[in-house]
């Protein structure tokens, strides 16, 4: 079972997305074709009917599954480290109130000084952080910025 996507989540991994989004579509198959011998109206239809009758039994499977898929469609072909279904995508998204710490852990990550020493106790991390933002793209998800590489 893929991990739940949370938009208050600091940083969301595109695989747990794209691992969600096949478990919802799957079910919501399942259901579209068990309905009824033949079922009627093709899956997307039944899908977005779901979603929007509040008492539909997978109200909350439709209405997640769009919301992925919609997020799924803003960030394919955007490059990346991850392969789906003929397009790329961004491994991980950073939430925007996560980002100044994103930034302080990369240049950890990439430097052989301690970040912990004096000067780099003195650097303004939020001003590092707007200085890196222009090498990464942003995307909504449930009301919640992202950023992405």
């Amino acid at each position: 079972m893929a991990t739940d996507i949370s938009a208050s989540a600091d940083v969301i991994d595109v695989r747990d997305i794209i691992e969600r989004f096949e478990e919802l579509e799957t079910k919501l198959s399942d259901a579209h074709e068990g309905e009824s011998d033949s079922p009627e109206g093709t899956l997307d239809e039944y899908i977005r009917e779901a979603a929007q009758d509040d008492a539909h039994i997978l109200h909350e499977a439709a209405t997640e599954f769009l919301t992925l898929q919609s997020l799924l469609e803003d960030l394919a072909g955007y490059g990346g480290d991850e392969q789906w279904r003929g397009d790329w995508y961004p491994s991980m998204l950073i939430h925007d109130m996560y980002f100044e710490y994103y930034a302080r852990q990369l240049a950890d990550d990439i430097s052989d000084v301690k970040l912990s020493n004096w000067p780099y106790t003195c650097i303004d991390w939020a001003q590092a952080a707007r200085e890196l933002q222009p090498d990464y793209s942003t995307v909504d998800y449930d009301g919640s910025t992202f950023w992405y590489q």
